[in-house]
């Protein structure tokens, strides 16, 4: 779904076959690590899978961001701690109903999207 699409991915504690997950990545064009961060219209971003919470909670607290996504927890989350805003579009895997999210940048809304198990 994401092929051709600006799009940045980070690794959780289930990616157990990484090297074959960013071959595919990169073959897609999606940009894949531990933490990714970057600038997506004038919004500070950072990826944080979540699983190593003293990174994810420093990100949070840095004030460096204006959104955090971050996963893990496989339970949706939007809100703010501080100025920045987290949001965790819920899961693909180990979840009640599965989900993803699409955030407009320029209104602020988080859509979220169900996935069919």
């Amino acid at each position: 779904m994401l092929k051709d699409w600006p799009a940045a991915a980070a690794l959780g504690n289930n990616d157990v076959d990484r090297l074959s997950l960013l071959a595919t990545a990169a073959d897609l064009g999606i940009q894949m690590s531990e933490v990714r961060e970057g600038v997506l219209d004038s919004t500070r971003v950072a990826v944080v899978h979540g699983h190593h919470r003293p990174t994810l909670m420093q990100a949070v607290r840095s004030g460096l961001y204006d959104l955090i996504v971050t996963g893990h927890s496989h339970r949706l989350r939007d809100e703010r701690v501080g100025s920045t805003r987290v949001a965790n579009p819920g899961a693909l895997y180990r979840a009640a109903r599965y989900t993803c999210a699409v955030l407009n940048t320029g209104s602020g809304v988080l859509e979220i999207i169900p996935v069919p198990k």
